[in-house]
């Protein structure tokens, strides 16, 4: 099973190689997907994806983008108790510090804003905004949403030095939310 900007921009190629793409955001679609095999239903209803069968691809609808308020509802993304971790050697194990430092150092990686108004040749957003104009909308979770998040993995993993933010366009998000909010971050 594939996800990412990958099946989402290129969906035929992908399927050629992959059982199973993820042709849209994730987050719900997986957990519909999940929702499916765990009751003996037919996954390949699942919509978001697309499915390399023996009789063809079979292609399913994308569910709606996430809202700003779905958004606040996401589990943080890692790195939480109970989390596991596969091992080419040993299979799948209970994430550790090490593990943590291993993967990611210092940095704790996070999503806060997805989307972005600008079409620019060079970036996967334009591509998306062909599929879904929808896509040039900035969503992000709220503010008190991202701070809680890493406040509770620095709590638990208290190595954290720095915080990576993988978004499609943080400085418009900040920007956004800085003029709500003049404390933004600043309470510890």
């Amino acid at each position: 099973m594939w996800g990412g900007v990958h099946p989402i921009i290129y969906p035929e190629d992908a399927i050629e190689h992959a059982d199973a793409v993820c042709t849209g955001e994730g987050e719900f679609a997986f957990e519909s997907f999940l929702g499916l095999i765990k009751n003996n239903q037919n996954y390949c209803t699942a919509p978001g994806f697309w499915f390399r069968t023996d009789t063809g691809v079979i292609k399913n609808t994308n569910l709606p983008l996430m809202s700003k308020e779905e958004m606040d509802l996401l589990p943080p993304l890692m790195y939480q108790d109970g989390e596991l971790i596969y091992h080419c050697d040993r299979g799948f194990t209970s994430l550790h510090t090490d593990d943590f430092l291993e993967f990611t150092g210092l940095s704790y990686n996070t999503v806060w804003s997805i989307g972005c108004p600008l079409k620019c040749t060079f970036c996967g957003n334009s591509k998306f905004i062909e599929y879904d104009n929808a896509y040039r909308n900035l969503r992000h979770s709220s503010p008190r949403t991202v701070i809680d998040e890493i406040k509770r993995a620095v709590s638990k993993h208290p190595h954290i030095s720095t915080v990576a933010f993988h978004d499609d366009s943080f400085l418009l998000c900040l920007t956004r939310c800085c003029r709500n909010s003049a404390n933004f971050g600043r309470k510890k």
